[in-house]
């Protein structure tokens, strides 16, 4: 997977490719068919995943510099809220490196159909809360004034 010029947007299916990891950080996220997309970063990059696929159909999705076993996870999401059609992996600070990314799923069909996006992360600027204290955090992170 190609992720030099971001953002990178890709429509994708597990279907018909097998579930070969099951027993992994997502639990009951991993029960479907699973697609693994390999990049490598040359320099470290700050990056976002979202998965989005049709209402009820359980996205997970996780971050691992570790192939075939994808132990350990660097970073997961599974979907929540009450349609379960999107997963996300915020923030991801990756040091230049392999890294393998896979898209599963805990739909009752086994498959899935996805949207996938990976975006630069947001850039950091300063937080100010009510007493004067300021902090560098992301816009997403800041609870006092941006």
């Amino acid at each position: 997977l190609d992720v030099s010029a971001l953002p990178v947007m890709r429509n994708d299916t597990t279907c018909g490719r097998g579930n070969d990891y099951s027993n992994t950080c997502l639990g009951l996220w991993d029960n479907g068919q699973d697609t693994v997309y390999a990049f490598t970063l040359s320099a470290p990059k700050c990056l976002t995943f979202e998965v989005t696929a049709g209402l009820t159909e359980f996205p997970g999705i996780l971050l691992s510099a570790a192939c075939p076993q994808l132990e350990p996870c660097l970073h997961w999401g599974t979907s929540v809220g009450t349609a379960h059609a999107y997963a996300a992996i915020y923030n991801a600070y990756l040091p230049a490196g392999t890294y393998y990314l896979m898209v599963d799923n805990n739909s009752s069909s086994g498959c899935l159909n996805y949207s996938l996006a990976i975006t630069e992360c947001p850039p950091p600027g300063a937080c100010c809360v009510g007493n004067g204290v300021c902090s560098v955090t992301t816009q997403a992170n800041c609870a006092g004034q941006w």
